[in-house]
């Protein structure tokens, strides 16, 4: 397949500055290639694994460990995924701050300036057995995933399986934390901006496009919930709140599978406000 080429593409802003990304387009099969091997790294530094970054394996065992056929096509995908993740440049870059009149501005940052980040530093894959090593940028990994708290939650294997709009809600309400009723309440158009619903507008857009995207793109999104009840990846007190004209709508999610889940896995509990 050959992907769109994105330059200095926006994918998020704050106080701070900018994150922009130029490269291959990337989709949610790459995230979920990149989440799993996370999950590994992750798994190795549990253990004191000096090296915990350096992800080694076959692909047959990535695909066992994500809940995929261990077809050839799975196995493509998960080669395109890594040479994609690999070419791809992160830019994090902080806003201008003046100084006093007279002087130069200087620009300023999360911690110190960042530019030049991959998700994946280098990569070895032999055709022949399938057997890889992968080197995850650890430096990107312990700035910006916080210690791995941003995909603690997922259930990694339902998280490769569902389809797109679905695994993007998973992914993201998963790295959030609920009220006392085991609920968290958002408003639809953030939820439909933060899981990548709206990238055909300006990435500055603050409202709904149009009455007709805000119903179109409701139904994609009550459709994926639907999904995400039926697998039990969240609970059946989640959906969409109809709100008076005027107001957003609000999503709602239960987070009780993913308590259950944290308890019986030995993960931490997941906190309440």
């Amino acid at each position: 397949m050959k992907r769109e080429l994105l330059d200095d593409f926006v994918i998020g802003s704050g106080s701070w500055g900018l994150t922009t990304y130029s490269g291959k387009k990337l989709y949610t099969a790459d995230e979920k290639a990149w989440v799993v091997l996370l999950g590994l790294a992750g798994e190795q530094k549990k253990r004191n694994v000096v090296d915990w970054h350096v992800v080694k394996g076959s692909i047959r065992s990535f695909l066992r460990e994500a809940g995929l056929s261990e077809s050839g096509q799975y196995t493509q995908r998960f080669i395109e995924s890594i040479q994609s993740m690999h070419g791809g440049v992160f830019r994090f870059e902080g806003k201008p701050k003046e100084r006093e009149a007279g002087t130069k501005t200087k620009k300023q940052s999360l911690k110190e300036r960042i530019e030049g980040w991959h998700l994946i530093s280098s990569f070895s894959i032999d055709n022949n057995s399938n057997e890889f090593i992968i080197v995850l940028d650890r430096a990107f990994i312990e700035t910006f995933i916080s210690g791995f708290h941003m995909y603690a939650r997922l259930d990694i294997k339902k998280f490769c399986k569902q389809m797109p709009t679905a695994s993007a809600l998973h992914r993201f309400f998963a790295g959030h934390t609920p009220g006392p009723d085991g609920c968290i309440r958002m408003n639809m158009f953030l939820v439909a901006k933060a899981t990548n619903m709206l990238t055909d507008y300006p990435q500055d857009i603050d409202t709904w496009p149009s009455p007709y995207v805000k119903t179109q793109k409701k139904r994609t999104m009550l459709r994926a919930l639907q999904r995400l009840i039926e697998d039990e990846t969240f609970g059946p007190r989640t959906g969409i709140m109809n709100r008076p004209k005027g107001s957003d709508d609000m999503v709602v999610i239960d987070y009780e599978p993913l308590i259950k889940l944290s308890v019986a896995t030995g993960k931490k509990r997941l906190p309440t406000k």
